[in-house]
């Protein structure tokens, strides 16, 4: 059963985006030649590889350290690990390490982190993985008392990351 008539001059669009323009083009004038076509399968996509979450050090996964935020730090000490005992400055200084402050007192604390060095805040739940500068690490090393990182960011961290806590006496925090 022959398909309606088709002018294959015609131009027909969808509702798409490229990145440049919108998608059209033209109906073919003959659709046996593609209808008849063997599919091939195992082609390679432009999907990104898989990624292996065990690596902290790739980017697209990354590592930080979750610090409240002192009074009296400028925003670029803000940015390091400013104010932190010194083990936990040093493996923030080597390359890899995220500097993550839990701001107290403002109505979006609970669900939000200030990243310094990117440059803006990051809302837990809402934020992609990764070392970028909006991205959230997914592990991170909560750093301080439930007094310092509220009990209630960490658990609005559960679901975006996995994290452990220290305090200065030694003492661990559960890890999801």
């Amino acid at each position: 059963m022959p398909g309606p008539p088709v002018d294959p001059a015609a131009s027909i669009g969808i509702d798409a985006y490229t990145g440049t323009d919108a998608v059209s083009g033209t109906f073919a004038g003959d659709v046996k030649p593609w209808a008849l076509t063997r599919p091939s399968y195992g082609e390679k996509t432009q999907r990104p590889g898989e990624i292996n979450e065990a690596c902290w050090q790739d980017p697209a996964i990354g590592w930080g350290v979750v610090l409240s935020e002192p009074p009296g730090l400028a925003p670029e000490q803000l940015a390091t690990a400013a104010g932190a005992p010194a083990p936990i400055q040093a493996p923030v200084a080597a390359p890899g390490g995220k500097v993550i402050r839990h701001r107290d007192g403002n109505e979006f604390s609970a669900w939000t982190l200030r990243d310094y060095a990117g440059g803006g805040d990051l809302l837990n739940a809402a934020s992609p993985e990764g070392m970028g500068p909006k991205p959230l690490p997914k592990y991170l090393l909560i750093y301080g008392t439930p007094k310092n990182v509220p009990w209630n960011v960490q658990l609005f961290l559960n679901p975006c990351a996995t994290w452990g806590g220290s305090t200065s006496r030694g003492r661990r925090s559960p890890t999801t």
